[in-house]
């Protein structure tokens, strides 16, 4: 009786051998998390380089689609066209309109009219659609632009009835400021600047391929399409947008969908109900890395960092000003 009472024990004291103890439970769960800790940043890392990545290839489609517009017309679009400044009368359209067919976006081009301005209301249904190839994957696209009522145009007068879209890839207008590059004597050795335009937004850069009533080929680009930039990025929630459909604002002084270059990358920017410089607002990102996507007149896209030379930047914002310059300094 004994011998079958110590064999049954001992058959028990077996089986319990096998479960685990809270010391070990509390041992698995923190090695597990451990795991974990160490596992999500790289993960993150890896969304961020995925998200840097696709930004990278829809700003060099942008550029592409620029070429083949070119190739088209034989020049690259206006930046902007000019607005009467009495009746408004003009379109007032930013370039992207006119890309619209070279990024297989035709049946929203057929829906524009240029004859009327891009805040015309006839125009609402367009401003509202959201064109994700222009919108950086690392930034929010949802911006709470609202234009109110004021008789046949949309502007921002008070709450009121559609919601804009924006873009986050910005025309390069040129440089502005001190060309360190020049051995000329001040005020010769600074970039050219529109005469006429009002300069209490920060004036007109006019040495870039996008122009405001202009239009650029590429047998004006001297400095070489592979050294001149077409668009870069202005990606950052610390900025405000308006709609990627408009160039001009209702003040005719304001550039919506182009910049100078004037400041370090990712150091100044626009908020609401702001002027300034509002036209040399930074090209700016929020990309793990600390730079900025700049697509260039060849249809070439790179990635810039923060910490290039302003003087190397202004060189690639202008197309014949005749800087001689290396992409290896952008590394």
């Amino acid at each position: 009786m004994n011998t079958y009472l110590n064999l049954k024990c001992d058959r028990q004291h077996r089986r319990a051998r096998y479960g685990f103890t809270l010391v070990e439970l509390l041992v698995v769960i923190a090695i597990i998390g451990i795991l974990v800790a160490l596992l999500l940043p790289a993960v993150g890392a890896a969304r961020a380089a995925a998200r840097r990545t696709q930004c990278l290839n829809q700003i060099k489609q942008l550029a592409l689609a620029a070429q083949n517009y070119h190739d088209a017309f034989t020049a690259f679009p206006y930046g902007s066209i000019s607005l009467d400044p009495v009746t408004d009368d003009g379109s007032g359209m930013s370039f992207l309109v006119r890309l619209l067919p070279y990024m297989e976006e035709q049946a929203t081009y057929d829906q524009v009219d240029f004859g009327q301005m891009w805040a015309n209301k006839v125009h609402r249904p367009i401003r509202a659609r959201l064109l994700e190839a222009v919108i950086c994957p690392s930034t929010d696209p949802v911006v709470d632009w609202w234009y109110g009522p004021a008789g046949r145009m949309d502007f921002h007068l008070e709450p009121g009835n559609t919601r804009e879209t924006p873009t986050h890839y910005y025309g390069v207008l040129g440089a502005k400021g001190v060309n360190l590059y020049s051995a000329a004597s001040p005020p010769n050795n600074e970039y050219p600047m529109h005469p006429t335009f009002r300069m209490d937004y920060g004036g007109w850069a006019t040495s870039g391929v996008l122009q405001r009533d202009e239009l650029i080929s590429m047998r004006r680009i001297s400095d070489g399409t592979s050294y001149t930039f077409f668009v870069g990025e202005m990606a950052t929630s610390r900025n405000s947008y308006e709609s990627w459909m408009g160039a001009l604002d209702s003040f005719h002084s304001g550039e919506l969908q182009m910049r100078n270059i004037h400041y370090p990358l990712n150091s100044t920017y626009h908020t609401e109900g702001t002027v300034g410089d509002f036209n040399s607002n930074s090209f700016a990102s929020e990309h793990a890395g600390r730079g900025v996507h700049f697509a260039f007149a060849d249809g070439s896209g790179h990635f810039i960092s923060e910490e290039v030379d302003l003087k190397l930047l202004k060189a690639l914002a202008t197309r014949s000003q005749h800087e001689i310059v290396s992409l290896d300094e952008l590394e």
